[in-house]
């Protein structure tokens, strides 16, 4: 699947998932891997109005069995040169920007990014949504789930007990 494929199926509610990729390595094997449609359970509607009122999808997370692992959507509407403080968390995050462009602050250095981009914050690393430089941001992002780390906006990532 393409990056095009990709943007057409997320809008559309389903999402391509490659089964068992936590023990794959490389971008061949990977692509290599069993593929199956799953709904994403999409929050049918208008983003929210607002300035920077985010609205999230969890896609993959605790309530379909992953202990270790988060993954939304988020999108909204932004609130252009809006800067957002810095923050840290023992959770490693990526994200793939679908729509929209920012800059994005961490480690010291800002980056600008847009689609097809993806960021990547190591846990512990100070980081930030610098600036919004279009109206509207639409995300993925991958996180790791830690013990004692703050839980994902979601707030379906946090390891229960009985994991």
């Amino acid at each position: 699947m393409n990056r095009r494929e990709f943007l057409e199926e997320s809008k559309k509610g389903t999402i391509t998932v490659a089964a068992g990729l936590a023990g794959l390595h490389g971008v061949e094997t990977a692509r290599a891997a069993e593929q199956r449609q799953v709904p994403a359970d999409r929050n049918e509607g208008a983003i929210e109005e607002g300035p920077a009122v985010p609205k999230y999808r969890s896609l993959v997370g605790y309530p379909q069995g992953a202990r270790r692992l988060h993954i939304h959507l988020t999108e909204f509407k932004t609130d252009r040169g809006v800067n957002k403080d810095q923050h840290t968390h023992e959770a490693e995050e990526a994200m793939y920007i679908l729509e929209g462009k920012a800059e994005f602050t961490f480690d010291g250095k800002t980056h600008r990014v847009g689609p097809g981009d993806t960021v990547f914050f190591p846990s512990g690393v100070r980081h930030a949504e610098r600036k919004y430089l279009t109206d509207t941001m639409r995300y993925l992002v991958i996180r790791t789930v830690e013990p004692e780390d703050e839980p994902c906006c979601c707030g379906e990532d946090r390891r229960r007990e009985d994991a």
